[in-house]
């Protein structure tokens, strides 16, 4: 749990806190925070974002500005004064706020990371299995599509007629 007040980032749950109440944030939106979160200590680049969370997918630089936006309007950061998020002109982003890490200061007694650990397992794997499948559809139709054009540019065999 990354703690940065009045928030806490539950990085095992995938879910942001504000005092108790949940604050809503998409899947991708939370991993950009937690990204910046857990590099707090200095600036991170567009390339390195999208290089860390869409490894060999294309996805436009555009779209970081558009979850920084959401981000910042969950958090109630001014872009211009921000408190969470200094943007950093053609350059990237860093999380300003002091970060804890919660977890270190947890009880040793009791620690769910082992029952949460495994649907978080469970759900990064599904995500995986339903991306490399979406992968293997638009593959097969790559596949179709230059084995049409395969055949279109094949001598046609004509037929001899024998006497």
């Amino acid at each position: 749990m990354k703690v940065f007040q009045p928030f806490r980032l539950d990085t095992v749950n995938h879910c942001l806190w504000c005092a108790e109440e949940r604050v809503r944030l998409t899947p991708r939106a939370f991993d950009v925070l937690r990204y910046l979160v857990e590099h707090a200590e200095r600036l991170v680049t567009q390339d390195e974002i999208l290089e860390a969370l869409w490894p060999e997918t294309y996805v436009n630089p555009e779209v970081i500005k558009q979850y920084i936006r959401g981000i910042r309007k969950a958090l109630g950061d001014d872009p211009e004064k921000p408190s969470y998020i200094e943007t950093f002109p053609r350059r990237g982003y860093q999380f300003i706020a002091p970060v804890s890490d919660e977890s270190a200061a947890a009880s040793p007694s009791f620690s769910p990371k082992g029952i949460v650990g495994r649907k978080t397992a469970l759900a990064e794997l599904g995500s995986r299995v339903a991306q490399t499948l979406a992968e293997a559809k638009l593959l097969r139709q790559i596949l179709a599509e230059l084995q049409k054009l395969n055949a279109n540019l094949a001598p046609k065999k004509s037929k001899v007629e024998t006497p």
